[in-house]
């Protein structure tokens, strides 16, 4: 039996009733919902002593699935009963929230003397993540694979190595700016922690199936969906240019990237005003990016499987790893990318809904966007 226990200010609460977690690697921060009544507990909960911005470890089983602060607590009552929601996210949740803030610096870019604030000067992609990050008291991990691409001078061919920060700009969107361009992940485990990675780089030991007369299956429903609202045919990244010796004249004046997607209708066209400076090459990778993630976000796969972990006693499932899927009803037999969880428990049990890309969708790879007949889109190597 799933043993849930949520430590908060040295004390440890069990016996929750419905439990949900979730991690994601497009929400950056995992998040949990916790829930109980008076008949899941012995004691009055308005004593439980728990409060908003409290510190908290969510585990199971032992495994730490959550580390961070308490968001929001909901306390309500009847003649009957009374109840008691608790939800809160992981540490990397202030990256989310906030914006990184420093003291002001005056500059000279183009011939142009101006206040910047937020400003890095030659720096490589690690230190500056590290920096923003410092702030909230979270520790970046890098993966060895993309060690090399973080050691990267910032918009060195630019402007000479400045770099600043986006004003009114979180620091989550600043980091994941920064990997559509230099070709890196960022994401959350739950436990509080940066990971700086690639995609999908792990095989997960569970796979997806349907029962069938070989044998029984996990999945207990599936869904597919396929939606172009936020897609584009043209993307335009335009951005502002700086003086270097290594800049070319149309990175001073009006640097532009430009990425097509050919499965959207040729009239959708969307522009990207990239605020910070950079160059040419650096905008293309950027609409390159847009594209890919924005076209993987379109097609995804749902499933609802049993059992927080493919294994009793294995490792739960885990985001940003491949999951072979074998499903007859939508002619699957192939790996896929799973982007998001959510653990639940409650009156059906142990229960997981996961959403599956392509296993493209995060690459760090230069992708181009393929139609195939059976009306999903595939991310096929270029």
């Amino acid at each position: 039996m799933a043993k849930i226990i949520l430590k908060v200010n040295n004390r440890k609460f069990s016996g929750w009733e419905n439990i949900s977690v979730t991690h994601s690697m497009t929400a950056f921060a995992g998040s949990f919902t916790v829930q109980a009544t008076n008949l899941s507990f012995d004691k009055r909960m308005r004593y439980f002593g728990i409060h908003n911005g409290d510190e908290v470890r969510l585990e199971y089983n032992g495994r730490l699935m959550i580390y961070g602060h308490i968001d929001s607590i909901d306390v309500s009552y009847d003649g009957d009963s009374h109840s008691m929601t608790i939800s809160g996210r992981d540490k990397t949740a202030d990256l989310v929230d906030c914006s990184y803030v420093s003291r002001d610096v005056t500059v000279t870019l183009g011939g142009e003397t101006k206040v910047v604030n937020n400003f890095f000067k030659k720096q490589n992609v690690l230190s500056v993540i590290k920096t923003l990050a410092k702030p909230f008291d979270i520790t970046v991990k890098a993966d060895p694979a993309v060690e090399s691409i973080l050691s990267s001078e910032i918009a060195k061919a630019a402007n000479g190595g400045k770099f600043a920060i986006s004003q009114g700009v979180s620091v989550s969107e600043e980091i994941a700016m920064l990997g559509g361009v230099y070709g890196f992940l960022a994401l959350s485990r739950g436990d509080g922690d940066l990971y700086l990675t690639t995609a999908g780089n792990l095989l997960s030991p569970g796979k997806l199936k349907i029962g069938s007369k070989k044998g029984p299956g996990n999945i207990i429903s599936g869904s597919m969906n396929s939606d172009d609202t936020n897609r584009f045919r043209s993307y335009v990244v335009k951005g502002q240019g700086g003086l270097s010796d290594f800049a070319d004249l149309v990175d001073i004046t009006e640097p532009q990237g430009i990425a097509e997607d050919i499965v959207a209708r040729s009239v959708r066209t969307k522009v990207i005003i990239e605020e910070d400076l950079t160059d040419s090459g650096k905008a293309k990778i950027r609409a390159k990016w847009e594209a890919r993630i924005r076209a993987s976000n379109s097609r995804t796969f749902n499933y609802k499987v049993f059992g927080w972990s493919p294994f009793v006693d294995s490792d739960i499932w885990r985001i940003n790893t491949l999951v072979e899927v074998k499903d007859a009803f939508f002619s699957i037999d192939t790996q896929y990318l799973i982007s998001d969880i959510t653990f639940s428990l409650g009156e059906g049990g142990e229960v997981v809904d996961m959403t599956l890309v392509p296993s493209a969708s995060f690459d760090i790879k230069k992708r181009k966007i393929k139609a195939v007949s059976n009306g999903l889109d595939v991310l096929k190597g270029a």
